[in-house]
């Protein structure tokens, strides 16, 4: 008689792994002032790039509602893509590329689209942008995408959600191209004649998409959330002020003890009602000894609304963030947290360099090759970059241009601004008092063009 081998249980089969899974996106629905709020109820780890596309939507989710996490993503963004310029991959090149980036069209496209790869980058670790053999670079939002890279083969499909009319309306389409859109999802590889992509992606090759950073946060983001969802409803009774007036007392004791005869009656309290209400300012009453008045009876104690009850949660935001967080937040300043920045910014600017140089290429029809730079003058202080400056000014080392444009001062301007003054004569255009000598006295030194020892 064969015998049947029993198959080994697995993790997934366990009714506690199932549970958590169960429960990794689960989320319950809170009607708040009409909106709707959603609080996390677990957080698992079975099987994590199973729910690639699920935790993708839920870093986004954050970065929209989360006030922390959507502000230190801005932040980044505007120091990582601070001074963003595209430079020619051979020097001999850079005018031609200077004149296609002052195109009106393309310099928009590409502050645009660099715009939106760093911000996609930097809520979900992913980007994925796609391009018509003509037409504009788009950033498809990464849960909408599923992309696959065995053995470095990449192929990505694209959900886009057009219907017939909506599709008809896109201008310049060829037939090739409707017939790939027309059903709902682009299947694109390398190979594509009428459409070309790029990846980029915090994760190794072969893996797929990668698992965005935020996932370290669903916890205490969701924490914050429903703390201040708790919040605003306390918030709510507020809106609620109470007038009590107490009148009454329990008997206990003599023949009257546990009878309700001195307590507060429907007809007193109506009579109450009636002399007080509508009347505002001044209103003199006597009443008897057990008459008293509350005005803001049962409102919240503010101690439910102490902010140390978000401290924990902050500290983890803080360890995420830093050294941002730790600017905004800590009393003392540390000197060292901007070029921690700074490498922070290295290192992302390592993952969209190869990226933007694709795109402004293929997609922008760049002339020649070319690379994206960004400055990192934003990482210095105030105080530093100013002394800096001045020293580049000094010893040649920096252009008078580049002095004016780092003063915020526009060098046309400011040039146009010089040639009309040295048209005037000399005495309009030196200050009225001389700073060293005092009103109405010349300056010390001999005159210009006077040789030494010659009189002043």
């Amino acid at each position: 008689m064969a015998r049947t081998r029993k198959r080994n249980p697995t993790h997934d089969d366990d009714p506690a792994s199932k549970r958590i899974k169960n429960a990794f996106f689960a989320a319950w629905d809170n009607e708040i002032a009409g909106g709707k709020r959603i609080a996390e109820l677990a957080f698992g780890q079975d099987t994590p790039q199973s729910n690639v596309e699920d935790a993708i939507k839920k870093a986004r989710y954050w970065f929209q509602y989360n006030w922390m996490v959507g502000t230190i993503i801005l932040m980044r963004l505007a120091f990582f893509n601070h001074g963003l310029k595209v430079k020619a991959l051979e020097s001999k090149d850079q005018d031609a590329i200077d004149e296609w980036a002052k195109q009106k069209e393309i310099a928009k496209e590409i502050k645009r689209y660099a715009r939106d790869a760093w911000l996609e980058f930097l809520t979900t670790d992913n980007v994925a942008g796609v391009w018509r053999k003509q037409g504009k670079p788009i950033v498809f939002q990464t849960e909408d995408c599923e992309f696959t890279d065995k053995f470095g083969f990449e192929r990505l499909t694209v959900t886009l959600g057009l219907n017939a009319s909506e599709l008809k309306s896109i201008a310049g389409l060829t037939p090739g191209e409707i017939t790939q859109i027309k059903s709902g999802k682009m299947v694109l590889t390398h190979a594509n004649p009428l459409f070309s992509f790029d990846i980029v992606k915090r994760e190794k090759i072969g893996q797929g998409f990668a698992w965005p950073g935020l996932a370290r946060l669903f916890i205490s983001a969701a924490q914050t959330e429903g703390q201040e969802v708790g919040d605003n409803l306390l918030g709510q009774t507020e809106r609620k002020v109470y007038e009590q007036h107490i009148f009454g007392h329990e008997t206990r004791y003599g023949p009257m003890a546990g009878t309700k005869t001195n307590f507060a009656s429907a007809d007193k309290a109506k009579l109450v009602e009636k002399q007080l209400k509508g009347k505002v300012g001044v209103i003199t009453l006597a009443t008897n000894f057990d008459h008293k008045i509350i005005v803001g009876a049962g409102r919240v104690d503010p101690k439910f609304y102490d902010k140390k009850k978000y401290e924990a949660a902050i500290q983890k935001f803080s360890i995420w963030a830093a050294p941002l967080a730790q600017m905004f937040m800590e009393r003392n300043l540390n000197p060292n947290l901007m070029d921690i920045l700074k490498q922070q910014a290295a290192l992302d600017r390592e993952y969209m360099e190869p990226h933007l140089a694709t795109v402004f290429t293929e997609a922008l029809k760049a002339p020649k090759p070319v690379r994206p730079v960004w400055s990192n003058r934003c990482f210095k202080d105030a105080r530093l970059a100013a002394d800096l400056l001045k020293w580049g000014i000094q010893w040649g080392y920096i252009s008078q241009q580049s002095a004016q444009e780092e003063s915020g001062y526009i060098p046309e301007e400011e040039y146009a601004r010089k040639k009309a003054e040295a048209e005037k004569p000399e005495a309009e255009t030196q200050p009225l008092v001389d700073a060293n000598h005092g009103k109405d006295k010349p300056p010390g030194g001999r005159k210009r063009g006077s040789p030494d020892g010659v009189g002043k």
